[in-house]
């Protein structure tokens, strides 16, 4: 019984782990398109479309 005591421990562990990750993924996203800085002044002008 001893072996199986650190499985729930390490699901936890993945688990938030995993959470954590898709988190930060999702703020950096956010961040990307809320930055108008991230917007490049090379699209004015250049006949390129930006896309949507």
């Amino acid at each position: 019984m001893e072996r199986f005591v650190w499985e729930p421990a390490l699901v936890k562990t993945n688990a938030l782990e995993g959470a954590s990750e898709a988190a930060c993924l999702v703020l950096s996203v956010d961040e990307t398109v809320t930055n108008p800085s991230s917007v490049s002044p090379s699209w004015v002008g250049c006949g390129i479309q930006r896309p949507r």
